[in-house]
């Protein structure tokens, strides 16, 4: 299967997307590199607690038009990545394109990247008219003025937890470390009515996975990674695995307690 592709997007003239790629990878621009549409991507590692996989983060020219590109193409975008200058107000007249397409394409993850965005309208993009579009586009400040207890930090540490919690269209499941240290029960030591049971939660969990998309659609980045974060817990619990956490209470990327789902 191929790897899912990020487009990467500078609106601003003095920061290109190689740089923003470069920053996210972390490594020589050099390395890991694969031709995609005739061009150069760059493949970039994720590994979470519960899957592995790669993805092929792609430089797009923003003088081009997505939508115009080959539909073989089109089909692997599974992310949109925005840099913007929040100096330029003009930038807000693009938003509605890159948000309707997310739309249209059922992209999962969109995300506006800034170094921070202003309180005046007086001096540029305020948070408020960032966050227009918050169901499609997620905001990340590189640099946010004194952020709240509980609020993200920002950074680009932000950018690698939002890569982690989308679930593309690749992942590999985490799982063989904790088969091995037998976490996990076998099938023969289960009874009948145990087997039935675990068969009608998974039958049950298929059902949440199958309608994620839809369940998510109108949740913002924080509130699809707590959606997630909580059907990853009904999957260990259906499937015998030991949790490395003590107690009932979880914390999502921001720092928010939730309940884990029944």
């Amino acid at each position: 299967m191929p790897e899912p592709v990020v487009l990467v997007i500078s609106e601003c003239n003095q920061t290109d997307s190689c740089k923003i790629i470069n920053d996210i990878r972390n490594c020589s621009p050099d390395e890991n590199v694969c031709e995609i549409n005739g061009k150069t991507g760059y493949k970039h590692s994720i590994s979470s607690k519960y899957y592995q996989t790669d993805v092929v983060l792609y430089p797009f020219p923003a003088s081009d038009v997505i939508s115009e590109c080959n539909e073989s193409f089109l089909e692997l975008i599974e992310g949109v990545l925005i840099y913007f200058n929040p100096s330029n107000r003009e930038f807000l007249d693009k938003l509605e394109s890159y948000a309707n397409f997310i739309d249209e394409r059922g992209i999962e993850l969109g995300i506006l990247l800034c170094e921070r965005v202003f309180d005046d309208s007086k001096d540029g993009v305020t948070y408020k008219e960032a966050k227009k579009f918050s169901r499609l586009l997620d905001l990340i400040e590189l640099n946010p003025d004194n952020p709240a207890d509980g609020e993200p930090q920002g950074g680009y540490d932000e950018v690698h937890v939002a890569l982690r919690n989308t679930i593309w269209s690749n992942i590999s499941m985490s799982g063989d470390e904790k088969n091995k240290s037998g976490t996990v029960k076998k099938s023969s030591d289960l009874s009948e009515k145990e087997i039935e049971d675990k068969l009608a939660d998974f039958e049950k969990l298929l059902t949440q996975a199958v309608n994620f998309r839809s369940n998510t659609s109108d949740l913002g980045r924080n509130e699809r990674l707590l959606y997630a974060q909580q059907f990853a817990d009904a999957f260990e619990s259906i499937f015998g695995v030991e949790s490395d956490e003590d107690g009932d209470d979880e914390e999502d990327a921001s720092g928010n307690s939730y309940q884990k789902l029944e």
